[in-house]
């Protein structure tokens, strides 16, 4: 398999590889992080079913404050990308923490990436703007990492 990343690529010895890649973008300034993560999507689950999950495992460590309801949207430029957004207020080890999250099928419809959002304090309305800048501007390639 041959993995690319922005600094180079590398090929790994054989093996069933998966990419379960994970990137974490932070803003210094604003202390704002966005998570980029990918995740194996079974033929029988939705995108909805993929994140009920991961916040069933996370309410085993942390307290669920608020949870919207899972929105179904359409993103990208052209808005051709589906996706499921959720916004989450919970407290983890004390921690109050805010995030939004959309979760989209990459070509591979057994493929799932989740971008989020996090911060320690609520959205302000700028940071709601650049959540929606930030979704509108996805591009998905066909490429595939192996």
């Amino acid at each position: 398999m041959d993995y690319h990343f922005n600094q180079g690529a590398l090929t790994l010895f054989p093996g069933d590889w998966q990419d379960c890649s994970l990137h974490i973008l932070r803003d210094k300034r604003s202390g704002l992080s966005v998570v980029i993560s990918q995740a194996e999507l079974s033929a029988e689950d939705s995108l909805q079913d993929a994140l009920t999950q991961q916040w069933q495992t996370v309410k085993e460590s942390a307290r669920i404050i608020t949870q919207s309801a899972f929105t179904a949207r359409s993103v990208g430029a052209n808005h051709d990308i589906e996706a499921i957004e959720v916004e989450t207020q919970f407290d983890s080890s004390g921690q109050p923490l805010w995030q939004k999250q959309l979760a989209v099928k990459l070509y591979d419809p057994t493929r799932l990436m989740v971008f989020t959002l996090s911060g320690q304090q609520a959205f302000t309305a700028a940071q709601n703007e650049q959540w929606q800048h930030l979704s509108h501007s996805l591009v998905l390639t066909h490429a595939s990492q192996g």
